[in-house]
């Protein structure tokens, strides 16, 4: 896994999760991001589109967590807030992550033991030209076994797992315009293939 000095501001890995009036899940995701990583080595970065159900007071009392508060409902000055996308909101994430690595996690995802320190050290076993890793997972109590998404050409898609950020920017991040929300994990991992990066589970 990628060294880091005791003077390096640098942390590994940020992980960013996108939120919005779900604190109890919010908050058992992000416990199991510390079980894995802790503070400084993890940078958790949450953009939150505006909780109203004290989400956001509990972040501001996170020491370890910076947060991003961005409205995406609503009225302002009475005039209604527009809708962003998906990528608007999770691009807000990705552009402040320090990290050489992003790990896109749900507000309701609890990490397996182990999934994101494996992920950076097959980061630095596979080589620079590997742009992402898709985590398996699943639907729980609904779903007994793990799996990884698929799209277009059996390409697979991270709507949990680790990206290069060199990669991600290459591409330009996530679409803001073209998928409001389904698909935009796909289409990410798309151009990034195109781009010449290698994409994996």
């Amino acid at each position: 896994m990628m060294a880091t000095s005791a003077n390096s501001a640098r942390p590994a890995v940020s992980i960013v999760i996108g939120t919005l009036n779900r604190r109890w899940h919010l908050k058992r995701a992000i416990a199991s991001v510390r079980a894995e990583l802790l503070f400084p080595k993890a940078e958790i970065i949450v953009v939150d589109g505006g909780s109203d159900d004290g989400t956001q007071r509990w972040l501001a009392e996170q020491k370890d967590v910076t947060t991003i508060v961005q409205h995406n409902r609503g009225e302002w000055q009475g005039q209604p807030i527009p809708r962003q996308s998906w990528g608007h909101f999770m691009n807000l994430g990705f552009r402040a992550a320090k990290a050489p690595y992003i790990c896109m996690l749900s507000d309701d995802c609890l990490v397996v033991p182990g999934a994101i320190r494996n992920g950076l050290e097959r980061f630095e076993r596979e080589g620079e030209d590997l742009g992402a890793l898709a985590f398996y997972w699943r639907n729980w109590p609904e779903q007994d076994g793990y799996w990884v998404g698929r799209t277009f050409g059996g390409s697979v898609f991270v709507n949990h797992g680790l990206f290069r950020r060199e990669a991600m920017a290459s591409v330009g991040y996530a679409d803001e315009e073209e998928f409001r929300f389904y698909h935009g994990d796909g289409d990410l991992v798309l151009r990034m293939e195109e781009a010449g990066w290698r994409c994996l589970d």
